[in-house]
């Protein structure tokens, strides 16, 4: 049994609430309904709920007009609160156009689905009817520990081009999977070895970014549950070390280089880093090692590209792997994360997002890495000719790898 806040002045709507909660009653244990953010605070304080369905546009007390964004400042307070106790899935809704753009973002970031509502529509009622139903059934289920996994192999990209493209061209028997509460576009498919069979599921996070790289890894687990989770795609690789274009990157470790403090130092700022690592399973290592002195399986990725022939050999490094929050162009921003990270192999603006967001995942937590090709250097001028190359020996390097997992 469940209970659930229902956080809603106005009356029609509270109509429309019951007419969809009626069906589930049997299931819910407690149902409330206030009116204002005081009120609700109150309950939020008595009792524990497992479902908030919150309107953004809300009253302070009772009777008195909404305030437009009451509802997100009361979501606010409840991340910091000792006092109220936060819901462990809460459902945002409002009727405005401009309150939804405004903060759809704070939300999504959040991984708080935020519905707009809308008289004449079904759409929002059949979401909330989900998100329920998906609640009802995990309640149900009580709070055993999963020990199994549901997919073999998850994959990241930031983009869906040229990033996602090529992971898309491996022969994988895609199928496009979407679900009605979440914004974003999976892919679903599989590979067999023999007699094994991988589950493979994959997306783009749409935006380059931690951020966006790192909600869209604890969607992707807590939907799909892997075992393992990479990331592929192109990176800014750091001159020395014989790194050329196309070449793939092994993040072990990978940080945030823009993680530290920022003082003042005779009157000028001063930066000091304090790089917080994130590593690759040893097993996983081994198998990279292998795989970049594997010099047939690397040149036939590199002969087997038709949109020009490289000029060097493709190879693989396995190194200390920066991401930041911009993209870099500048010689002396490298030269300052080199100097706190001698073997720094590249920099990009997600990989980083997505291990710390793995790591931190409840268990059972998928094993992580990122697999990352050069498509320029972080101390010169951008050139877009490489990209597309870089985003398929990326992918090549992961479909390589899955196979070596098979067999």
């Amino acid at each position: 049994m469940i209970k659930v806040l229902v956080v809603e002045d106005n009356k029609y709507k509270i109509e429309n609430y019951k007419q969809i909660l009626r069906p589930l009653e049997n299931e819910f244990e407690i149902l409330t309904y206030s009116d204002s953010t005081i009120h609700a605070k109150k309950e939020l304080a008595r009792q524990k709920f497992d479902v908030m369905i919150l309107d953004i546009a809300l009253p302070l007390r009772s009777g008195e007009p909404p305030i437009m964004d009451a509802g997100l400042a009361l979501f606010i307070e409840l991340q910091y609160s000792s006092n109220m106790n936060m819901p462990d899935h809460i459902i945002a809704i409002t009727e405005y156009q401009n309150v939804f753009d405004k903060n759809i973002c704070e939300f999504n970031n959040n991984l708080i689905s935020f519905l707009k509502y809308e008289a004449s529509s079904d759409e929002w009622r059949s979401r909330i009817t989900n998100l329920l139903n998906q609640v009802i059934r995990a309640h149900n289920d009580g709070d055993r520990i999963i020990s199994d996994y549901n997919y073999d192999m998850a994959i990241i990209c930031a983009l869906d081009d040229p990033e996602l493209k090529h992971i898309l061209n491996l022969n994988y028997s895609w199928m496009p999977y979407s679900k009605i509460e979440d914004c974003a576009s999976y892919y679903v498919g599989n590979i067999t070895c023999k007699t094994k069979k991988m589950k493979i599921v994959c997306a783009a996070a749409g935006e380059m970014g931690m951020t966006a790289s790192a909600v869209l890894t604890t969607k992707i687990i807590q939907q799909f549950r892997p075992k393992y989770l990479g990331m592929t795609g192109i990176a800014a690789g750091v001159r020395g070390g014989n790194r050329n274009y196309g070449d793939i990157l092994i993040a072990d470790p990978s940080f945030d280089y823009g993680s530290g403090k920022i003082a003042i130092n005779e009157e000028e700022s001063d930066f000091r880093p304090d790089y917080k690592q994130q590593r690759i399973d040893p097993d996983l290592i081994r198998i990279f090692r292998a795989m970049s002195l594997d010099t047939a399986f690397l040149t036939s990725i590199k002969d087997k590209y038709s949109d020009f022939i490289s000029e060097t050999e493709l190879k693989i490094h396995i190194g200390a792997f920066g991401s930041g929050s911009s993209v870099v162009a500048d010689n002396e921003i490298v030269k300052k994360v080199v100097e706190h990270s001698r073997n720094l192999i590249g920099i990009d603006m997600e990989a980083y997002g997505v291990m710390f967001a793995s790591n931190q995942y409840i268990k059972p937590k998928p094993t992580a890495f990122s697999i990352k090709s050069i498509c320029d250097f972080a101390d010169a001028k951008k050139d877009d000719k490489y990209q597309d190359y870089a985003a398929y020996t990326s992918a090549s390097v992961m479909n390589n790898f899955i196979e070596r997992l098979l067999s």
